[in-house]
């Protein structure tokens, strides 16, 4: 008896300091990940306050479009398998910045966000032309009025996302999910559609199981 009642005090305690570590490490975890978007606040507002550097990062090609969106993706990376809040305030603070640093133009690509995890993250609004999001997981994501001019999707993930309004013009979505998305008054112009086939006006979206 005596035996029995050591071990389950031990094992109580055992049990109470594998929590209580959890706990602690879940902690640490939120503490580093909000360091991680101070840090990136802090290094953009650093750019955002000067004029001259702000107008050039603006710009795709320029040294400071080059060291704005390497923050940006960094910042991501790191954010990476963490809840979309933190990511959504990446794409807020660009948003309400004006700093559209992941678009590309005629010249240059937009940023590489292959495979990247942006599951139910805002997008609204955001200027992702010409950008890489080949094998991106955008489950859920948010992506109204979202510019996706001439964006590689291909193999994306955009089950369930809500693409109302935005600009799919000359976009890759060959072999994309759909399955669910929201496609009201998305606008389509050369269009590769999961199919394959290429669209003056709309592809098809299957229903969500």
């Amino acid at each position: 008896m005596k035996l029995a009642i050591l071990l389950t005090i031990a094992l109580g305690g055992w049990y109470l300091s594998s929590i209580n570590d959890d706990r602690q490490n879940a902690i640490a975890s939120s503490n580093q990940q909000d360091a991680v978007i101070r840090e990136y606040i802090k290094e953009m507002r650093g750019i955002a306050l000067n004029m001259k550097v702000a107008q050039a990062a603006k710009r795709p090609g320029t040294e400071a479009n080059g060291i704005a969106r390497a923050l940006t993706l960094t910042a991501l990376s790191q954010l990476k398998g963490e809840g979309p809040d933190r990511r959504s305030l990446i794409f807020q603070f660009l948003r309400e910045s004006g700093f559209s640093v992941l678009a590309g133009n005629k010249t240059h690509a937009g940023a590489n966000l292959f495979r990247y995890d942006l599951r139910k993250t805002d997008l609204s609004k955001a200027n992702l032309s010409r950008t890489d999001l080949s094998g991106a997981n955008l489950d859920g994501a948010d992506l109204r009025g979202a510019i996706l001019y001439r964006a590689n999707l291909n193999g994306a993930d955009l089950n369930g996302a809500n693409l109302s309004g935005a600009e799919l013009s000359g976009a890759n979505l060959g072999r994309t999910n759909l399955s669910g998305a929201n496609l009201s008054g998305a606008k389509f112009k050369d269009t590769i559609c999961p199919d394959g086939r290429k669209t003056e006006k709309r592809c098809h979206v299957p229903h969500a199981p």
